[in-house]
């Protein structure tokens, strides 16, 4: 998942290094939001620092571990997550949704640079 952007005047998927703003949201305020989603838990506080900090989202036998990246600003902002566990693609669309319900910048992002809303992401799975 990566940091989020404002909604673009096309339709997802597209590389993100075409756009033009970029939302920032605090890394404080995407940990609560993260932590807030039922089935979530801490797996390491921001210590030494938010580069640090992972939480994992669980629902029966899938999990998925969201590891905080960064972006270099002043004060700094969330970049977004590196995904790692075990699980379906629509357990990752439900984790995604209740974090885009509380932070509509946030996008699903590829190794190939693509954003995608919940609905693209689903529809290349198909």
């Amino acid at each position: 998942m990566e940091h989020g952007t404002r909604a673009p005047p096309i339709r997802p998927p597209f590389e993100s290094t075409g756009l033009d703003v970029i939302e920032e949201y605090s890394p404080q305020r995407v940990a609560a939001t993260v932590l807030a989603v039922p089935g979530s838990e801490l797996v390491h506080p921001a210590e030494p620092d938010w580069w640090s900090w992972v939480a994992r989202w669980a629902s029966n036998e899938e999990h998925i571990d969201l590891a905080m990246t960064l972006f270099d600003t002043a004060p700094r902002s969330w970049g977004g997550f590196t995904l790692r566990g075990r699980a379906s693609a629509q357990a990752l669309l439900t984790l995604y949704s209740h974090i885009h319900a509380a932070l509509p910048g946030a996008w699903l992002h590829n190794a190939e640079c693509e954003l995608h809303t919940a609905e693209s992401f689903g529809e290349c799975m198909r």
